[in-house]
């Protein structure tokens, strides 16, 4: 049974949460802004046809993005506003979810420490549909822990387990990568939900998990199938991103890119063209025109040559995308977002480093309640996977800070009981390792992340260059090992990073 909380402890998380979210909009406002789906949204608010572009895009964020400007009239600066209430609204639910699983001060601690997370406000001010897709994964993670509390009661729970199926579908047409927490969940409802229920009932939770949420996901694939002739679940932008995060000259803080790939066409301004441009491509390189679900296979078979041509290479990038996942720098590929993160580093917000550090020592210390706490878990380790295998930007891990900065909360929520029970030694060893990550993620990833910033500031870069000149030539930068190697590369300038 869930203890009752003080009524104080929502009302204090939102207005500290809205505050830093209203410093932030004041003093930033909308001084940068990634225009790619404020421009589609006014497109299909005018009557075009996007064509395959829909592809590229997230359908609930772009329906709702053009139901908010065009039926509600909302501004920009309106729908920053709105992005950023909505923020402030998901430490609500980051607490709901951690006094449930984890007791009142482990949740409050984890809300809290969302709330003062700087780079987090940069990210839910950018017109990506990260924001939306977190309030769905946490509406849906709390769906299934009140499941878990209603031991007593199935048809409670299986109404439950359906609503979080609901809410899953949802964040699935947000994000498609959201699909490996799905699995996961599916899993953990068919084996380990709750041991004391039934074969057949644990497999009618999972069913109705699975069948709401692909039910969510049907009308998107009906379409996609009818207006193209193609099978595409929600988008087909999995093979770009993963020829992106493993082609032959990638690195873990750069992709791989082909030359020109966001160089529109005259009379043609659409922002973040790489999209149209490898599918095109992808067709040039096969002598055909290619489906979307066929350009989309073609880049990840590539993607796959290259990293099958060099098994070294392979392991050594994805175990550096793997430990950016936990580093403190953030690594932006869209420019809006960096600027806006270099201005909370000036400020007295919380960085990601200390957020990672104490989630790491939290995950280890509440390893043994891991079917407890298996949302969590499974929310951290599928972006986690996600990240390793596409592109471990800043963006790409941020799905999965609600977990993190609970299992942080609850490290917190463990050293305030050893020093209550006078457990020194205790105390100190864990405060002796979190300084130790601290310490260590300084010393790690320093070039790379020097070579990052100097990407985003034209004067440092041209004086890099001309002190580097073989970081940034497109003559001297290895090529990547495939078909598409005769496309010039520049992996240490990311062409796609755009207003």
């Amino acid at each position: 049974m869930t203890k009752p909380v003080h009524p104080a402890c929502y009302p204090i998380l939102f207005l500290a949460a809205l505050g830093c979210r209203l410093v932030f909009y004041f003093n930033h406002g909308t001084a940068e802004v990634f225009g790619k789906y404020p421009y589609f949204a006014q497109q299909l608010l005018q009557g075009r046809d996007l064509g395959e572009r829909l592809l590229d895009l997230s359908p609930l964020y772009l329906y709702s993005m053009a139901f908010c400007m065009g039926r509600l009239g909302l501004s920009i600066h309106a729908l920053e506003a709105v992005q950023l209430f909505l923020g402030a609204l998901n430490v609500l639910l980051i607490f709901a979810v951690g006094r449930r699983l984890m007791g009142c001060l482990a949740g409050f601690s984890g809300a809290l420490l969302y709330a003062f997370h700087g780079n987090i406000m940069a990210l839910e001010s950018t017109f990506e549909p990260l924001v939306l897709l977190l309030f769905l994964s946490l509406l849906c993670i709390l769906c299934l822990t009140m499941a878990q509390d209603s031991a007593d009661n199935y048809d409670k729970r299986f109404k439950l387990i359906a609503a979080a199926g609901l809410f899953a579908g949802l964040a699935l047409i947000t994000k498609p990568n959201f699909g490996l927490f799905c699995l996961g969940i599916a899993f953990w409802l068919l084996a380990a939900f709750d041991p004391g229920l039934s074969l057949k009932r644990r497999t009618a939770l999972a069913a109705v998990f699975c069948i709401l949420a692909g039910l969510v996901i049907l009308p998107i694939s009906v379409r996609n199938y009818i207006k193209f002739d193609d099978f595409v679940a929600v988008s087909d932008s999995y093979g770009r991103l993963f020829y992106n995060g493993n082609g032959g000259a990638a690195a873990a803080f750069f992709p791989q890119n082909l030359e020109g790939q966001d160089a529109a066409p005259d009379g043609k301004p659409e922002p973040d063209y790489s999209h149209v441009f490898f599918r095109e491509r992808a067709s040039a390189m096969a002598g055909r025109d290619l489906k979307p679900s066929e350009s989309a296979r073609f880049w990840f078979l590539t993607g796959l040559r290259d990293l099958k041509a060099d098994p070294k290479r392979a392991a050594a990038l994805w175990s550096q995308k793997a430990a950016l996942f936990f580093h403190g720098y953030e690594n932006h590929l869209i420019d809006s977002a960096y600027f806006k993160w270099q201005w909370t580093l000036s400020k007295p917000f919380i960085p990601y480093i200390l957020i990672s550090a104490l989630a790491l020592v939290g995950m280890v210390l509440n390893h043994r309640r891991w079917p407890r706490f298996f949302p969590l878990y499974c929310l951290v380790f599928s972006f986690l996977i996600s990240c390793t295998i596409f592109l471990a930007g800043s963006r790409y891990r941020a799905p999965a800070l609600p977990a993190l900065c609970l299992f942080a909360g609850s490290t917190l929520a463990y050293v305030a009981a050893w020093v209550g029970k006078r457990e020194w030694k205790k105390a100190a060893a864990m405060a002796l390792v979190i300084a130790l990550l601290i310490a260590g993620d300084s010393l790690l990833f320093k070039e790379p992340a020097a070579a990052h910033d100097r990407a985003f500031q034209p004067e440092l870069r041209r004086q890099y260059e001309e002190e580097h000149p073989e970081s940034y030539s497109s003559e001297t930068v290895p090529l990547p090992r495939s078909a598409a190697s005769t496309a010039p590369v520049s992996a240490a300038n990311p062409p796609h990073i755009m207003a």
